[in-house]
């Protein structure tokens, strides 16, 4: 996050609706960062698209790995917004990187170990398409939204209509399709756009396989200039003034006695920008493939320069308690903090307190239909019980905030608070206890009413899993409902974002 863009890694289920509730602003938001085409990465990115056009937003861009552009346009059928471009950009490449005036962020790919057979399989099948046409090999290196080695020509331009008729004006960085004239013709704009939806629509996407490669996001500020020494400057012949902000915004001027001042000559050594990284290491057979990468080298060589002020592990079962991940972690040196997200090393928490306090509200009146979610504010597993740990190691909490800039600094002023019946209630204490009283009574009236007389389909259980509303927000979310027949099963009725969880 930078004072005027926002960057987001990964968009779980809930993302946007844990944004309302904490006061987490998303309109700045102009690039999202996947670690893995998977649903636990990215489950909350169409709900996620669909608020950022509505509040506005014109345009974003998508970078991820193979597939991204086909899970986006998977979602064509209930996900349409023609008022925000969006950009895809699939990493097929490793080094490639993104850039703009915030921020430099590489990307590095890792991947669990395969078999022998299914490494040669793959090694054949880029063999036979290595020198298939200079087409191929161009848009390979452009980031080509669907990966060549696996689909054909028609099958990516394809894709990339969908896409383009799904958001108005989407685009992919993907400039060598466009020299194809046949390509070009391809794109045009049709003259009747929603017949064009409906006959595309109903096509069936190509198909796809998985690809278990998780990417490894390496971020970059933007170097600090060097301190302006006045007294150089005035060693120069220089005067206080306009030429003194010149030199210190890095431009060269002319001192009185024609003499050309260069910054260098006035300006302290410049400092490099903070560095940042991101590692989504799922299971450990992810674990040998990061560690023999060459590219974190520099990261952990000891040099200043490139030494990392935080490391964001997102990890799976047994991966901390790994030697080999640890010894990594450890390369890295003393003064770089590890902040870790996991299942079993993070407690599961109450995230959205303002609906978690309703429903608790409510279960006081009727404990079976409104009943306070499952929550844990302890982990499975506590970091001090994993030994040979960096000594800067500590759990991600939500709204916990590092600062990389001025000055590196952890922020826990805005960790949200655990919920707990007792805590959530101190606030209006005297309110709360005629809330009681008040369910008191209607209980107690409840009681002395006869039971209703039974009926066919009485024993069926209608569960809200959603309060049906179009957005997400504070108190309410999207649309799910189970019912439960005895002896017959379970029918569900909508499954928008949130509902299993």
């Amino acid at each position: 996050m930078t004072l005027n863009i926002r960057y987001l890694f990964n968009c779980g289920e809930g993302t946007q609706r844990l944004c309302t509730q904490h006061k987490v602003k998303i309109t700045k938001l102009k690039n999202v960062f996947l670690t893995r085409i998977h649903w636990e990465c990215m489950g909350g990115l169409p709900g996620m698209l669909l608020t950022l056009a509505d509040v506005g937003l014109t345009n974003i861009k998508i970078h991820g790995g193979d597939n991204l552009t086909h899970a986006l346009t998977a979602t064509r059928n209930f996900l349409l917004r023609t008022s925000m471009s969006v950009t895809t950009r699939e990493f097929p490449v490793e080094g490639s990187s993104f850039q703009d005036e915030n921020m430099t962020i590489k990307q590095y790919h890792s991947g669990r170990k395969l078999s022998r057979r299914v490494q040669l399989k793959r090694k054949f099948r880029f063999q036979q398409n290595e020198n298939t046409t200079k087409l191929y090999l161009i848009t390979r290196r452009r980031y080509c939204l669907s990966c060549l080695i696996r689909l054909d020509m028609d099958q990516s331009m394809f894709e990339m209509q969908l896409l383009r008729l799904q958001y108005e004006d989407a685009v992919t960085e993907t400039h060598a399709l466009l020299e194809s004239n046949e390509s070009s013709n391809y794109l045009q704009k049709p003259d009747n756009l929603v017949n064009e939806r409906r006959e595309l629509y109903s096509r069936r996407l190509p198909k796809s396989k998985p690809n278990p490669i998780s990417i490894a996001y390496i971020c970059k500020g933007p170097d600090y200039k060097g301190k302006f020494n006045p007294k150089s400057a005035k060693a120069l012949g220089l005067k206080p003034g306009p030429l003194y902000a010149q030199l210190a915004d890095g431009q060269s001027v002319t001192a009185p006695d024609g003499t050309i001042v260069h910054p260098h000559q006035v300006l302290g050594p410049s400092r490099p920008g903070a560095i940042t990284i991101i590692v989504d290491v799922p299971s450990v057979n992810y674990i040998q493939s990061l560690i023999n990468s060459q590219e974190f080298g520099p990261y952990q060589s000891g040099d200043e320069n490139f030494r990392p002020r935080v490391i964001i592990h997102m990890v799976g079962n047994g991966v901390l308690e790994d030697e080999r991940y640890q010894s990594w972690m450890r390369e890295f040196g003393d003064e770089t903090e590890h902040l870790i997200t996991g299942e079993t090393c993070n407690a599961q928490r109450i995230m959205f307190n303002s609906a978690a306090l309703s429903q608790l509200k409510l279960s006081k009146i009727d404990s079976n239909h409104f009943r306070v979610p499952f929550y844990s504010n302890r982990p499975q597993k506590s970091l001090s019980d994993i030994s040979n740990l960096p000594a800067k190691a500590r759990e991600a909490e939500p709204k916990l905030i590092y600062q990389t800039e001025p000055v590196a600094q952890l922020d826990t002023s805005q960790i949200v608070s655990d919920f707990g019946p007792n805590q959530a209630l101190l606030t209006d204490d005297a309110l709360w206890k005629e809330y009681l009283k008040t369910v008191e009574i209607k209980n107690e009236i409840q009681s002395t009413k006869l039971d209703l007389a039974q009926f066919p389909g009485n024993d069926v259980i209608v569960t809200t899993l959603g309060t049906g509303s179009a957005l997400s927000s504070k108190y309410r979310n999207v649309s799910g409902t189970i019912i439960t027949i005895p002896s017959c099963g379970s029918i569900i009725l909508d499954a928008g974002e949130g509902t299993l969880g």
